[in-house]
């Protein structure tokens, strides 16, 4: 079974040169064509690359703050999202481009009090110049006020103050 062929008005259908394959695009063409034996129908047109075009940038996550809700990454198996959390921290530890803040709250205070991973990321992160920044009311909560590894420890204030700083916030 074949599909119908959208038809469109003559004025933008070009006739395909006689001398050049028709799978190539004739030059100066600029929007529709339509071979004559097809039962195709191509749109193209000319269009200059940009590699500098927005899409194409990678992130710039030196004016960005990462903000941790939890030890685990996503609902559902808690050892899946440790172990995710786990790569995510190390994954960002070991790019080139860093955030300017990462900040942990709720249960992801855990994660500086902790040994694994997790910590040692959170270590290096700080050794570089990342200001990990963790919630005093969650570590109250928690009783983990003793235990932290890493970080300094930030009132809410504190916390809302630095992320409208920054340009985006992620958050997990």
């Amino acid at each position: 079974m074949t599909s119908p062929k959208r038809s469109l008005p003559r004025s933008r259908l070009a006739a395909p040169p006689k001398d050049r394959d028709r799978s190539a695009a004739p030059d100066g063409l600029v929007g529709d064509y339509e071979g004559e034996d097809s039962q195709f129908f191509v749109r193209m047109f000319k269009h200059e690359f940009d590699p500098q075009a927005p899409w194409r940038r990678t992130q710039d996550l030196s004016d960005m703050a990462i903000v941790l809700t939890s030890e685990g990454w996503g609902t559902g198996d808690g050892k899946l999202g440790e172990l995710l959390m786990n790569d995510f921290l190390l994954t960002l530890a070991e790019r080139r481009e860093k955030p300017k803040y990462v900040v942990l709250v709720h249960s992801a205070v855990k994660l500086a009090a902790a040994t694994g991973q997790a910590l040692d990321s959170l270590k290096k992160l700080e050794a570089i110049g990342v200001r990990v920044l963790l919630n005093k009311t969650s570590l109250a909560h928690y009783k983990l006020e003793r235990e932290v590894r890493v970080g300094e420890v930030a009132t809410m204030f504190d916390i809302v103050n630095w992320l409208c700083k920054v340009a985006k916030v992620l958050s997990l």
